[in-house]
């Protein structure tokens, strides 16, 4: 209305025309008219309030909303027709409400805890309040703590023994973003014989999805379990060790939490919208589902996926609920709060006229105002100018409708999307681009970023692609938000890229060039362009250089070769892609401490492996000299073993570093240190140790597939050494080689004679077995008189010969022979 209607009415308006007063003029008439209206509309539609939790105590309930509506208290003596009947408007937005005692504890966003006392249902009376500086999504409260999801900051507990000055205890930073808080149902069914046992909190995560975390000890919460649910969860219940995950466009999870450090998935739903709120009773589930309303699951069996019973619409956006023996009771957003009986889930609906918040205004409410508006000005407003309205109006309606069917069909051509509620996000963006308050718009190709310098600086909503082969993490100007992989991403306002990466299998190469000669010296009187070269030189030297345990510097060229820490195919795309890993791998990225530009101070996560295979070869080459490199060493006198060379021993440690947890260990003189006996004797076996880079790669969400040590370069004089020595002892070196291929050929040799008589002689006796042990009725056959088993050792060894092509071409006469034999026997 404000972009089109005004300046089309505005244009058509006459010019003022002295003999007839403005407010008689017709044209005038109308537009003051829409103008009115549209007014109105938005006044109204501003304060509008939206209802997002409730819960029961007896005949009354406890209703959050939002920004307008704090917590009001509702009388549900009359279920057909509730009516409220006292409130206390919070300085927050009221999301979440708990219940202890005659106490109401609302979670209200930045306005923190509240604690509204509710002894008197007429006048509630706030007794204290906390704020923290966070946005509080949710509130659970037993034995005197409080414990507040905190968005992206995670847990918070806070003591209200002394409900008038809540004080926080205790904190613990979950990855996610935490929206929804449950115990086990088991547990606080009687707080008062059994809170010891309360010690598991689960924690709806956001895109990390389920926590686990201890509150055993207040002060030092700790998560002890995770499970990465496949969407985004928003709420929890727990009953008898199973969590049953609200997770939003991926429906309903059944997380099996009996074993706190394996949690496994064993049940999936998919829902019809998109899950928010959750509570369980008696064996059935219930599902909030915005606009899809209520679903109903009977989950009496969560080792299986869960069984779909029934469910209904309801008007609004249905966001939680509760459930008190089949009675639900649904916050149901811009529709307050609706009452549904659901004894029998196929035949579930709404009854009576709900608890309609206050602040709220429907469409029709505000269309309402027009009519009596024009009623009201009857004696001063000529027919014609009604008539002029309601066709002004019946046009709106008409273009509005088709415009929004259109826009919101072509939204699929505009972006790849297919759910209505991202066609709507696209249609969002439009607008909010025509009007120049749009967000970032970005894209991503193969990790890498194709954005205008003008959408860095956007601040607005905005939209991120990512083609298969991309993946990202967005942040805000406090906090890392949310990875994401290939798809479309609709940023938040404020939101922006923090960093991104290529799902490919990733190289890194550094060391000197190729033909470069890293020890040469910085040339003398150098120009700018031949300092620059030098200094360049310097710096790929000392990226790999090493010393050897006698001192000598050894400069090679390392290759890593590393991907995301995903499945190939996982994720929906060939490359592999997981949240976690990427998480990890951008959220985790390492800072330089140098001053440094802004953007250089990030060291990026697809260095890391690199650098570890390069500290990896320093340190294992610092074990050995440099002859021992290359089984140059003095040997013993005693000795008539040469000696192996430990460069492909120092490869193979490296590589085994960087891809398995344990490892051989060896001592700083490059011997392995054996494993001792009961006795303290040595063994045979390498001790293990745990490989610090492998977990720290993990940790990072990084797989390194591949590490490679090549092209060794020397100080001349050594150089020149070794190659001496190579010239004095390669003749006897390759004899020895000679003399241990001549061994391994006549081992080789000799394993496989032994192998071919052994498959002959299982050919040979097959037909003895079958006769003995293989009986068709099941019973063996134990008397076999000599010239059976002769009979039978020579026909197995006639049909070794026929099934051997090889051996039926060779063996003509000897085929003839043994058929002539078996014939002989048998007479």
């Amino acid at each position: 209305i404000h972009l089109h209607v005004f300046p089309l009415l505005v244009y058509n308006l006459p010019m003022m025309d002295e003999s007839v007063p403005v407010y008689r003029n017709p044209k005038w008439q109308a537009f003051f008219v829409v103008l009115l209206a549209a007014v109105v509309y938005i006044w109204m539609m501003g304060r509008q309030g939206t209802v997002s939790d409730v819960i029961v105590d007896g005949q009354y309930a406890y209703v959050a909303v939002g920004n307008t509506g704090g917590l009001r208290i509702v009388d549900l003596q009359s279920l057909m027709t509730p009516r409220e009947v006292g409130f206390v408007d919070t300085p927050g937005a009221a999301r979440k409400l708990a219940f202890d005692g005659h106490y109401v504890y609302v979670a209200d966003g930045a306005g923190g805890l509240r604690v509204v006392d509710v002894s008197d249902k007429a006048n509630p009376i706030e007794v204290g309040s906390a704020t923290f500086n966070r946005d509080i999504q949710d509130v659970l409260v037993y034995n005197g703590l409080a414990y507040l999801a905190a968005g992206k900051n995670g847990l918070l507990i806070v003591s209200v023994l002394n409900p008038a000055n809540p004080q926080q205890v205790g904190f613990v930073e979950t990855p996610g973003i935490a929206q929804g808080l449950a115990v086990d149902t088991l547990y606080i069914s009687d707080l008062s014989a059994q809170s010891s046992l309360i010690t598991t909190l689960y924690v709806a995560d956001g895109p990390m999805g389920l926590q686990v975390v201890n509150i055993a000890n207040p002060a030092t919460p700790a998560i002890i379990g995770a499970y990465n649910t496949a969407g985004n969860a928003h709420d929890v219940a727990v009953y008898n060790s199973y969590a049953f995950v609200a997770d939003g466009n991926s429906g309903l999870q059944l997380v099996d939490v009996y074993n706190l450090q394996n949690l496994q998935r064993v049940g999936v739903y998919d829902t019809r919208g998109e899950a928010l709120g959750i509570w369980y009773e008696a064996g059935w589930v219930y599902l909030a589902e915005g606009n899809r309303g209520i679903e109903i699951f009977d989950a009496t069996n969560p080792t299986t996926n869960p069984l779909f019973l029934g469910g209904f619409d309801t008007p609004g956006t249905a966001q939680s609920l509760m459930v008190m023996n089949r009675m639900v009771y649904i916050a149901d957003g811009a529709n307050g709060m609706q009452l549904a009986t659901a004894t029998e889930p196929a035949a579930a609906s709404i009854i009576g006229d709900g608890y309609e918040a206050p602040g709220e205004a429907s469409f029709g409410d505000v269309l309402g105002i027009v009519p009596r508006f024009l009623g009201f000005l009857q004696g001063g407003i000529q027919a014609k100018s009604i008539a002029m309205v309601k066709s002004i109006f019946f046009d709106l309606c008409l273009c509005s409708l088709g415009l929004v069917f259109g826009v919101i069909f072509f939204a699929q051509f505009v972006l790849p999307v297919r759910k209505l509620k991202d066609r709507l996000s696209v249609i969002e963006r439009f607008v909010l681009h025509l009007l120049g308050m749009h967000g970032p718009a970005i894209f991503i190709e193969d990790g890498e970023v194709r954005q205008s310098q003008k959408d860095k600086l956007a601040y607005g909503e905005g939209v991120a692609v990512l083609d298969t082969a991309s993946a990202a993490v967005f942040r805000n100007a406090h906090a890392f938000t949310r990875p994401a992989g290939p798809g479309v991403v609709f940023t938040r306002a404020g939101e922006f890229l923090a960093g991104q990466l290529d799902l490919h299998r990733q190289i890194k190469f550094i060391g000197p060039r190729s033909g470069e000669n890293p020890f040469a010296p910085r040339k003398e009187n150098p120009t700018e362009a031949e300092k620059a070269d030098d200094d360049a030189r310097f710096e790929r030297r000392n990226m790999t250089t090493a010393l050897t345990r006698d001192g000598v510097e050894v400069i090679p060229n390392i290759l890593s070769v590393f991907k995301l820490d995903a499945d190939y195919g996982e994720g929906g795309t060939q490359f592999g892609y997981r949240d976690r890993s990427v998480w990890q791998a951008i959220a985790h990225e390492g800072i330089r401490p140098e001053p440094v530009g802004l953007q250089d101070r990030r060291v990026s996560w697809d260095w890391l492996p690199v650098y570890m295979t390069v500290d990896l070869w320093r340190e294992y080459l610092r074990k050995f000299t440099v002859d021992d490199l290359f089984g140059f060493s003095c040997e013993p006198p005693d000795s008539n073993t040469p000696l192996d060379p430990k460069l492909p021993l120092i490869l193979r440690l490296v590589r085994a570093r960087l891809t398995q947890k344990f490892v051989d260990r060896y001592d700083e003189m490059g011997r392995p240190v054996y494993k001792l006996d009961a006795l303290g004797h040595p063994t045979q076996e390498i001790e293990q140790i745990q490989s610090p880079q492998f977990d720290q790669l993990q940790e990072r969400g990084i797989r390194v597939i591949a590490a490679n040590i090549r092209d060794l370069r020397f100080p001349a004089a050594v150089e020149k050494n070794l190659v001496e020595q190579w010239k004095a002892n390669w003749l006897e070196r390759a004899r020895d080689e000679l003399r241990d291929s001549g061994r391994m050929q006549t081992e080789k040799q000799i394993e496989g004679e032994r192998d071919a008589i052994m498959r002959f002689a299982e050919g040979a006796s097959q037909p003895v077995y079958d006769r003995l042990f293989a009986s068709k009725n099941g019973l063996s056959n134990n008397n076999l008189a000599l010239s059976e088993i002769i009979e039978l050792l020579t026909r197995g060894t006639l049909d070794s010969c026929l099934r051997d092509p090889d051996l039926r071409g060779r063996l003509s006469n000897e085929k003839s022979s043994l058929s002539a034999l078996i014939d002989w026997i048998r007479k």
